[in-house]
């Protein structure tokens, strides 16, 4: 039986096969530094009667061309809060129960300032309908006042925008003139009733004449 020869060595210029990068270095990445850890510190806040540059430290200022938002938008007045507003300048600019009056000795004229000036003029020539009466002829000043008191507050509960008072015409009192008539346009204009008031005229002959006046309430 024959040996089996020895297995001859390999040249040493010859590179194994599966070793085809034996010759090159291995290239590593380094391992990043640790980041830098950031410390905070913080201070007292400054004292209330510090000076003012020192109570500023700290503030940015905002950059150029930036500006604060704008504020939103009032709310619509709604028309109760317009009525309020027209009441309150009225009271301001005092207007608001004031009466212009114009009396001849025959015709006796009264309006509120603000009053519609058509208004007025339907109520002069007797074009306005008329919702009630009230009687005074007769009274003395004292009871014809009381009674136009009650008869205002009656009509504003009924909603009567027109009434027509006779206050007569005084053919019997001295000098021929009614006593109630320059009293009546007193209390119309000056005493608590100019509240619900918003003008008087005398009336037209067919309603009574200078004996009478159509009052207009609101």
């Amino acid at each position: 039986m024959k040996k089996r020869a020895a297995p001859k060595p390999r040249p040493a210029d010859r590179a194994p096969f599966f070793r085809p990068f034996a010759g090159v270095a291995a290239v590593t990445t380094p391992a990043p530094a640790a980041a830098a850890k950031k410390t905070i510190t913080t201070s007292a806040p400054p004292p209330a009667d510090a000076p003012f540059e020192q109570l500023l430290y700290g503030v940015e200022r905002l950059p150029r061309g930036k500006v604060a938002p704008a504020p939103p938008a009032p709310a619509a007045a709604t028309p109760d809060h317009e009525e309020a507003l027209a009441h309150l300048r009225k009271l301001v600019e005092g207007t608001d129960g004031r009466f212009e009056v114009h009396d001849d000795g025959r015709r006796v004229e009264g309006r509120r300032v603000d009053a519609d000036a058509a208004l007025v003029r339907r109520l002069r020539r007797g074009q306005l309908a008329i919702d009630g009466t009230l009687d005074l002829h007769g009274l003395d000043a004292a009871a014809a006042r009381s009674a136009l008191e009650q008869r205002l507050v009656a009509a504003g509960a009924r909603g009567e925008r027109t009434l027509l008072v006779v206050h007569g015409k005084g053919l019997g009192s001295p000098g021929g003139r009614g006593l109630l008539r320059g009293e009546l346009a007193a209390w119309l204009t000056e005493g608590r009733e100019r509240a619900r008031v918003v003008a008087f005229c005398t009336a037209l002959a067919e309603d009574g004449g200078e004996g009478a006046m159509y009052v207009r309430l609101r």
